[in-house]
Formats: structure tokens, sequence, C-alpha cells
């Protein structure tokens, strides 16, 4: 959470700890949002998101996990309220121009990449995967000189 406040959300709603229909009519004056990325990608998030009083009338959503359990969704959440889902496979045709951007240093990877590993380094990559360090939270792959 300190990461999105860092990098300037404008609200952050931790589900564990707090109700999201609750923070998200306080948040929207009861509009409900208008626009909703589903990042977490756990079982059941994307129907938790599509309860009354969470998606505004007309809103869209964009999952953006690979989570394969069956969720409890009917044609009645989506269309009674006019919503749009919209999958994306979050990188068709983006390798190259991101590779490009990551050669010109264009990304801002403060805060959210704590490693940048080589290939030739590749074992320390499952080290960290089995036994996380405190304060790792993504991994980049050279694959050359960056």
């Amino acid at each position: 959470m300190k990461r999105a406040q860092d990098f300037g959300a404008d609200f952050i709603i931790n589900t564990k700890t707090e109700n999201l229909y609750d923070r998200i009519q306080e948040y929207t004056d009861g509009d409900g949002a208008d626009v909703i990325f589903d990042a977490a990608g756990y079982p059941g998030s994307l129907t938790m998101l599509l309860q009354k009083g969470i998606p505004a009338n007309g809103a869209r959503i964009v999952p953006l996990g690979f989570c394969t359990s069956e969720e409890n969704i009917t044609q009645s959440m989506i269309n009674g309220r006019e919503l749009s889902i919209i999958g994306t496979r979050m990188s068709s045709g983006q390798f190259e121009p991101t590779i490009e951007k990551f050669k010109r240093r264009a990304y801002q990877l403060n805060g959210l990449v704590s490693d940048i590993i080589s290939i030739s380094d590749i074992d320390r990559v499952f080290r960290n995967m089995q036994n996380p360090p405190e304060d790792m939270a993504k991994m980049v792959i050279l694959f050359g000189e960056l």
C-alpha cells in the first residue's frame, strides 16, 4: 500500500482490513467507481468487484490477473448496469516497445523493481522466489546489456 501512495494513488483500500463497498461509496459519494482494474486476480475478486454499489452504472472493469478459478457472475450483474468487462493480455504487441523503453531508462522503477538480475545469475531468481527477501518487489531478468 505504501508503494501505491508513493506512486500517487488517490485512494487505497485494503480489503483484508476494510469493507470494499463502504470505502467505494465513501470515495465516490455513493456513485460507485467508473473504472476498476482488478490486479489482485485471486479467486472471487472479480465477483466481489461486480457487487452492486462497487461499479457505477456504465463502469469499465479490467481484470489483469490470470486466475483460473470459476467466478459466480451472472449476465444480469453485467447487463443490468451496462458494465463493460475488458479482458487484456497486458502485453499484446508491447514486448518490443517495452524493451526499447527499458534501454532508454524511460521507466520509473524505484519502488517497483527491487532486483535487476542478469540471466547469468538466474539461480538468484529462483532463490528469491523460494525465499523472498522482505523488501522484494519485482525482479527484472536481463537477457543482455541494459
